[in-house]
């Protein structure tokens, strides 16, 4: 799991023309801090409330942090298991991010897989499977 997020963070910096700055050594974009954020979403459903799908909690605990660019782990697109809705569209719609949704396998009637949100306009989209 860590190759594969550190893939999605090269990735995202690479897609953003991110750049050095030497004296602060702070990634900039277009002269500006680029806060990133990693969260295992856990299908929606928070530690804190056993077997309860609760976007709003994850929802908000993205917008308290207010990235530019969020990996998000462990999503759902409409699976029995999580409502038949798609996560990923519900929380960008919310935060007024824009999306990319990488489907990992079929599952419980729908999709699981990452999902890579972004303040940014999202130029290019491809999903590479990685093999063992």
């Amino acid at each position: 799991m860590r190759i594969l997020i550190f893939a999605y963070v090269l990735l995202i910096l690479t897609a953003c023309g991110v750049s050095k700055n030497q004296n602060r050594g702070k990634n900039r974009v277009l002269g500006r801090v680029l806060k990133i954020m990693s969260y295992n979403i856990h299908i929606g459903n928070p530690p804190s409330k056993p077997g309860i799908i609760d976007m709003k909690a994850i929802i908000k605990a993205i917008k308290i942090e207010n990235p530019d660019l969020v990996a998000l782990q462990e999503v759902d697109v409409n699976t029995n298991r999580s409502g038949k809705i798609n996560q990923a569209e519900n929380i960008a719609r919310s935060l007024k991010m824009n999306l990319y949704f990488a489907k990992a396998i079929d599952h419980d009637g729908g999709d699981y897989g990452v999902c890579i949100l972004s303040k940014y306009p999202i130029s290019e989209q491809k999903t590479y499977q990685l093999t063992k």
